[in-house]
């Protein structure tokens, strides 16, 4: 039996938003870096003001300076901030000093098939580095976005709570859930033709509730 939650990611239109309201998944990803599924904060605010309260927002980044991610947290635009690049443990400091401890902070962990994947006894950080202010890291295809996934197999013997992304949609979503991450995270796997599908998000959500 799973417990995993799951987090819909890329959101940028108010259909969007619409059809996860209905669903109701734990967690939705506005993606403010470079992408197809790039917002701005002002469209975040708008589609974070249809949100439904019962799902946390999360703000994605990619080598985003903290104090920038610091200044949207402060516009309510999200509540939980994702993490990609190089990201010093002294920058991830400072972000928790200024937000505190109501800011939820996931720390992307790029892997693909040639790396290799040291796995410490919890509550030591795993490798990459990941801080103690790091709440939960997630570990994803080396280009965050692709649709593409890596080895799960890496994954072997980890213990503290991790975020899952990377390719996951309908045809793995059953092996996924096999592993038992904190939360799966779907962008591509809930989209046709790169528009986020109503009827997919519903049946990704689901599937994750009857697990």
């Amino acid at each position: 039996m799973s417990n995993s939650r799951i987090k819909i990611c890329g959101l940028f239109r108010d259909e969007d938003v619409v059809a996860v309201n209905r669903a109701l998944p734990d967690y939705v990803g506005f993606v403010f870096a470079p992408s197809t599924r790039q917002v701005t904060a002002e469209t975040a605010q708008r589609l974070r003001a249809q949100l439904d309260e019962r799902i946390i927002a999360v703000g994605v980044f990619v080598e985003e300076a903290p104090e920038r991610i610091v200044e949207m947290y402060a516009c309510g635009l999200f509540a939980a901030a994702q993490l990609h690049g190089t990201y010093q443990p002294e920058q991830i400091h400072a972000l928790r000093e200024l937000c505190g401890a109501n800011l939820t902070i996931i720390r992307a962990v790029a892997l693909d098939e040639g790396v290799k994947v040291h796995i410490p006894l919890t509550p030591v950080p795993l490798t990459p580095s990941i801080p103690d202010e790091v709440d939960f890291p997630l570990f994803d295809y080396r280009q965050p976005g692709s649709g593409r996934r890596f080895d799960w197999r890496l994954l072997a013997g980890i213990e503290r709570p991790y975020f899952l992304a990377g390719g996951i949609g309908l045809g793995n979503l059953s092996e996924a859930l096999a592993l038992n991450p904190y939360c799966i995270d779907v962008s591509s796997g809930a989209e046709t033709d790169g528009i986020k599908d109503s009827s997919k998000i519903k049946e990704l959500v689901e599937r994750v509730r009857r697990a």
